[in-house]
């Protein structure tokens, strides 16, 4: 989670107005969250009526490993019923764009880079994938817009080649 996003355990990137990251782990699962007071409104007056009263919203990152060399990464935001922080059942919003499947065992580069800024490069057949339908032969985490502009300097630069020393020895004989 930390190589594509930056999010760690209790980060608190809310500036004092929600509460930090919480980190919790399910089997296969990794997910972040927090919780914040909800901001968001929407074009279609029929779901602005459905989370008027929803006072908060929890935002969930959760990245799954469902077969071995890939991880399922998604982005969701889940409205409150009312000023409830634990039901969470009004209504659910996953950010499309950013719901993406990584197959490192497609990619025949897989590497930091240290440019203006670290990010993380991937290409190969089909390395990322927004469903099954749409897949591109390469990505890269600065213009996924996933890191939000987490990472700087030689800390998270360490941290980031840690995180990709894992990634790399969960796919066996892969030469990246």
């Amino acid at each position: 989670m930390y190589l594509l996003t930056g999010l760690e355990d209790n980060l608190d990137e809310t500036d004092g107005k929600g509460m930090p990251w919480q980190r919790e782990l399910k089997g296969r699962r990794v997910e972040y969250w927090h919780i914040s007071k909800n901001g968001i409104g929407f074009s279609d007056d029929e779901l602005n009526n459905k989370t008027r009263s929803s006072k908060y919203v929890r935002y969930v990152f959760r990245l799954t490993s469902p077969e071995p060399c890939t991880f399922t990464f998604e982005d969701i935001d889940q409205f409150s019923k009312g000023d409830s922080q634990e039901d969470f059942s009004v209504y659910s919003s996953s950010n499309i764009g950013n719901n993406l499947t990584f197959r490192f065992a497609n990619a025949h580069t897989f590497a930091l880079e240290d440019d203006v800024e670290v990010y993380v490069r991937m290409v190969g057949p089909r390395v990322a994938c927004t469903g099954e339908a749409y897949c591109e032969n390469a990505w890269n985490s600065l213009f996924s817009g996933l890191s939000l502009g987490r990472f700087h300097g030689r800390a998270h630069k360490d941290r980031r080649e840690k995180a990709l020393a894992v990634v790399k020895n969960a796919c066996p004989g892969k030469e990246f």
